[in-house]
């Protein structure tokens, strides 16, 4: 199976190329998986259904992560989330919002994404 998250712009467009569709068809994948985040290959709509259905018999899938634990600190500023990826390997995030200073700053975040599979929380 070939998470559709893990190809570059220009290996989706050799794939659809290859399914001897049109190049158009790549960022009619690409934009909606990363602005509308669909759940499955059934959720790409703007395809035809037939493409739809050979990304599926072709063994394609979307691999978003899902929460599967989350921490808030008691003053709220701070957030971890605990994320499962599609097979189920952890990868831990962190939220930290601060406050504008009292110099006249503005409010910023900071977030920390784990860059090793397998880190718990």
């Amino acid at each position: 199976m070939t998470d559709l998250y893990r190809l570059l712009p220009e290996e989706m467009e050799k794939m659809v190329i290859d399914m001897g569709q049109p190049r158009y068809r790549a960022d009619q994948i690409l934009y909606p998986l990363y602005y509308k985040f669909p759940q499955n290959i059934s959720d790409l709509k703007q395809l035809p259904t037939a493409m739809r259905d050979k990304l599926i018999t072709d063994g394609y899938t979307i691999g978003s992560a899902t929460e599967s634990h989350r921490i808030v600190s008691d003053d709220g500023d701070t957030t971890k989330l605990l994320l499962a990826l599609a097979d189920g390997t952890p990868v831990e995030t962190v939220l930290i919002q601060y406050e504008s200073s009292k110099i006249g700053g503005h409010p910023r975040s900071t977030i920390c994404v784990s860059t090793q599979v397998g880190c718990a929380m």
